[in-house]
């Protein structure tokens, strides 16, 4: 999950450290609220996910299945329901809003500082971390270094950004402080996020914003101005800084890499020819798939799809109770106006699944996490209001 500060492949420091702390704690918390706990059917959706994966380990075996059911157990117990568990059992929730933007802040000037000092040929922050993988991603094979902060590669310091990152702006926006400090924090959280380059990234957050706008205005039959405002906002900007000279140079080659029209054997091509290559394994074993684990256990690369992954592996049913879970974590945020940070960020993470086969980055899931204690507690208000009324 985190590269930085990696001594070996089993011992990442600050993750390792950071699960000590929480599982010890969460034993501590799940004893006085997972008896309370009611599970949702969202939750339920998650339980039925995790079938279609004994299913496929029964009907195809490998050696790598137990490690891969371990590894999706531990996503979905820990930072899904472990977590929530943890935050309510110790009232950590608001507390760790802040937290939350806090570090998203922090993060985001080591990783200003470190693209423009090695830019600049300062120095090379990255450096300074024992890492296992050397920072080497360049954008359109110029110098200019993509940012990784402290994750394994950039796109997933986008997927960060998008997700935890929008939830700390929407946080900041409601502090007590100048609104030109909430102007300045927010550039600087916003251009960390494109010193990533993440192509995909950039894609579904916008995706993620115009699906959002559209499905808000059918369910609760009102269109979110703020959200068109800034979606608005940004392509205007976006226009603008594309008729530069030095700006089109960024502009040209991400759409250049979308569109294939580089001529060169881009990550879309690649891409492209092993989800070919993936469909056609799936049409041969469409409904308990070849096994959980067989694309580790054949020693070959995944199709750069974590959906598509999962339909090979497990069939399509694992999928799709994937979507029903993460289509009613959205579709339950639209109605809450509050929640528009929520349902784009979750979305947008869910639509960067479509071309990433890593899962267990735990960005999304603490999101995810931290949504469902906020929407409970909106749900307890309405009830002890209906109820005294």
């Amino acid at each position: 999950m985190m590269d930085a500060f990696a001594v070996s492949d089993w011992l990442r420091l600050p993750v390792m450290l950071s699960m000590i702390v929480l599982l010890i704690e969460s034993i501590k918390a799940v004893s006085k609220t997972f008896e309370k706990q009611r599970f949702s059917r969202n939750d339920l959706y998650l339980l039925a996910f995790l079938v279609t994966l004994i299913l496929s380990i029964l009907a195809n075996p490998n050696f790598k299945s137990v490690n891969y059911f371990l590894s999706y157990s531990f996503v979905i117990l820990v930072w899904v329901i472990m977590m929530r568990s943890f935050l309510k059992g110790f009232n950590l929730f608001q507390f760790s809003k802040k937290i939350n933007a806090l570090a998203v802040i922090l993060v985001s000037l080591f990783v200003v500082l470190d693209f423009f000092t090695f830019f600049l040929g300062i120095t090379d922050l990255q450096q300074m971390f024992p890492r296992i993988n050397e920072p080497t991603a360049l954008f359109a094979g110029s110098q200019y270094r993509r940012s990784y902060g402290f994750t394994t590669e950039p796109a997933m310091l986008a997927m960060y950004f998008n997700t935890l990152g929008l939830l700390a702006i929407a946080d900041i926006w409601k502090w007590s402080i100048q609104t030109f400090t909430k102007l300045c924090l927010t550039g600087l959280i916003v251009l960390a996020y494109i010193t990533t380059f993440s192509s995909a990234a950039f894609v579904s957050i916008l995706l993620a914003a115009i699906i959002v706008a559209f499905l808000r205005s059918l369910i609760i039959k009102s269109v979110s101005r703020r959200l068109l405002i800034g979606m608005f906002s940004a392509a205007i900007i976006l226009l603008a800084l594309s008729r530069i000279e030095y700006f089109d140079f960024f502009t040209s080659n991400i759409v250049a890499k979308l569109d294939l029209s580089d001529g060169s054997l881009t990550s879309v091509q690649v891409r492209t020819s092993r989800w070919t290559e993936a469909v056609t394994l799936l049409s041969s074993k469409p409904f308990f798939g070849h096994g959980l684990g067989f694309y580790s256990a054949a020693g070959e690369y995944s199709p750069n799809s974590w959906f598509l992954m999962l339909a090979v592996e497990c069939g399509i049913l694992a999928p799709m109770f994937l979507f029903l879970y993460f289509g009613g974590i959205v579709m339950d945020s639209l109605r809450i106006n509050d929640f528009r940070f929520y349902s784009v960020g979750i979305l947008a993470a869910v639509l960067h699944f479509f071309v990433i086969s890593t899962f267990f980055h735990p960005s999304l899931w603490i999101l995810i996490s931290l949504y469902s204690i906020e929407r409970k507690k909106i749900y307890d208000t309405h009830r002890r209001l209906k109820f005294s009324s």
